[in-house]
């Protein structure tokens, strides 16, 4: 993934919130799907973000994930994890999206 590629977000990753389930968080889903169902493009990365959070204990710690800016609906979305997105492979043969 490199800067200029078409991207579709496909999962939503938050390490500031814990991953929960229920009816609400599963509208949140449905809502976020809903709103990135078109292509992004890669602004900026990839590159390394530091993700402070805390274990269960309520010990702090930070780890490193690889990020992407995206430009999505004329806005930049900062360090959005590259395992959330996937980029888009146009087949120039054909002219289908892969």
């Amino acid at each position: 993934m490199k800067k200029g590629d078409l991207v579709k977000r496909v999962r939503f990753t938050d390490p500031m919130v814990r991953q929960t389930t229920g009816k609400r968080y599963e509208v949140l889903l449905e809502s976020l799907s809903e709103y990135w169902k078109d292509p992004a493009v890669v602004v900026k990365g990839p590159y390394e973000s530091i993700v402070a959070s805390e274990l269960p204990s309520g010990r702090p710690y930070s780890s490193v994930r690889t990020a992407v800016d995206l430009l999505y609906r004329g806005k930049v979305y900062e360090n959005i994890f590259i395992d959330d997105v996937e980029r888009i492979v146009v087949n120039q043969h054909l002219g289908d999206v892969e």
